[in-house]
């Protein structure tokens, strides 16, 4: 078997097993072509103002320079961190959007997803047994604190463009135990409950990542770059710069996003 066969088998996801991630936490689900499941979509596209920002992008985007975008990003994150409830973001009956798989529309905590990304991140990890892995983009460090009680024999480090992601990721390393809605993004027990105090979060940007080239065994990315339009290429080169052997991207396929309610919202959002 080749190296990407391998690679595949090892990241290998098959349909039971996101079912079975899905289907306690579950709070709608309809087949994606009934009116009850556009009329939800409608409904929840309209209290989000996906529409408004649509067309503010469409007809205004080219307007606002590269150095403001990035600007705007920061602000918007930081204001995200500063208020973040992570009872909340972690609780499957609260803010709740739409999602489509296989042909189905789910109502889901956008939380259960990140469960899923994080089930695959480990795979990898595990399947490539890097001694240091890099996040960029890393938020309030979920992904590092979660994966390093996953993969004790790794070193994790995060790069966060915004201060108060920073702030928060280091609180959460710094705390006695994980608090217990983190627990819930466990995909299986830990292996060492005390690993999420061994992450280490910078600040910095994708654009000038603050590392010698070639740090990192791998480099993880987790919806992250489609949010880097305005620095798309040099996002990518700092981040192949850095990496020692591999880079893996969990982030929105293009097909995925061609059409209807998903390419509105990557246009209202001004993602890749």
């Amino acid at each position: 078997m080749t190296y990407a066969g391998k690679m595949s088998q090892a990241l290998a996801f098959p349909d039971e097993e996101i079912g079975c991630v899905l289907a306690p936490d579950v709070g709608v689900r309809l087949p994606v072509v009934s009116p009850q499941w556009h009329s939800l979509v409608a409904r929840e596209s309209a209290q989000r103002r996906v529409a408004y920002r649509y067309w503010r992008n469409r007809l205004l985007g080219w307007a606002i320079p590269r150095k403001k975008r990035g600007e705007m990003v920061e602000e918007n994150y930081n204001q995200i961190w500063a208020a973040a409830d992570l009872a909340k973001v972690v609780d499957p009956a609260q803010q709740q959007m739409p999602h489509e798989w296989r042909r189905e529309g789910f109502m889901l905590n956008s939380s259960l997803t990140q469960k899923l990304h994080l089930s695959l991140m480990i795979k990898a990890v595990r399947h490539l047994r890097p001694q240091s892995v890099l996040e960029v983009g890393s938020g309030w460090g979920l992904n590092l604190l979660i994966l390093a009680c996953q993969c004790p024999d790794t070193r994790f480090q995060g790069v966060e463009l915004t201060k108060n992601g920073v702030d928060l990721a280091r609180s959460l390393a710094g705390a006695d135990e994980l608090p217990e809605p983190l627990l819930r993004l466990m995909p299986a027990p830990s292996l060492d409950p005390n690993g999420f105090r061994r992450i280490q979060v910078d600040r910095g940007s994708a654009e000038r990542l603050p590392y010698p080239d070639a740090s990192f065994d791998l480099v993880i990315t987790r919806l992250a770059l489609e949010q880097m339009e305005s620095i798309r290429e040099t996002a990518l080169s700092e981040i192949a710069r850095v990496a020692r052997s591999h880079v893996l991207m969990v982030e929105s396929f293009r097909e995925m996003n061609d059409d209807g309610l998903r390419r509105k919202y990557a246009i209202a959002n001004d993602y890749f």
